[in-house]
């Protein structure tokens, strides 16, 4: 059953064979983490991919002494490092749970035995790198903004479901505007 989740969205994208059903049991765990629980701490490689069969993570990283939130992410989505987990290189971020969470994670080693033994796989594989750079750029334009409100009205329209599911903090450092900027515009959130 905690396989289902992954399984049902990796058949959104190709036809998952049995045989590969099997080896995604197998080389996924799963694991449980409890709110303000850290999964890797920075200054680690970065050995893991995980994907969130329910609650909330993010990854987060200082930047003189503000924590900035690159990523969070929620149930049927993937978190990592991919710089770290693709050269094992030393990671600056810290994964933390945001709310209590079940997670499956897979390491690099084994995602890779994984993709050698299957087409399909590969091929969601790649249409999932796709997806997540586009993702990566999408943040990466909403922090180059210069406007607290448009950053605000994002928030909104593309990530509404946190609103309310996270503190807002971390939503001030997600959009990497200070707390007081947030809260002098959160009321905008609700119209």
């Amino acid at each position: 059953m905690e396989h289902e989740p992954l399984i049902r969205l990796l058949k959104q994208y190709e036809n998952i064979t049995p045989e590969d059903e099997g080896n995604i049991k197998r080389h996924f765990s799963c694991r449980s983490f409890k709110k303000g629980e850290v999964i890797l701490p920075a200054g680690l490689p970065c050995n893991k991919l995980i994907f969130v069969n329910k609650g909330l993570l993010r990854a987060f990283y200082d930047e003189n002494g503000r924590q900035v939130t690159r990523m969070i992410a929620w149930e049927n989505r993937f978190l990592t490092n991919l710089v770290s987990f693709q050269h094992f290189s030393e990671n600056i971020e810290t994964f933390e749970c945001i709310e209590d969470a079940e997670i499956l994670l897979i390491t690099r080693h084994d995602l890779e035995m994984l993709l050698r033994d299957s087409v399909s796989l590969h091929k969601v594989y790649s249409r999932l790198l796709e997806e997540y750079s586009a993702v990566n750029l999408n943040r990466l334009h909403l922090l180059s903004m210069a406007d607290v409100l448009s950053k605000m009205r994002i928030l909104k329209t593309d990530y509404a479901h946190l609103i309310g599911r996270v503190n807002d903090n971390i939503l001030a450092s997600f959009l990497f505007i200070s707390r007081s900027a947030f809260a002098r515009h959160k009321s905008g959130l609700f119209l």
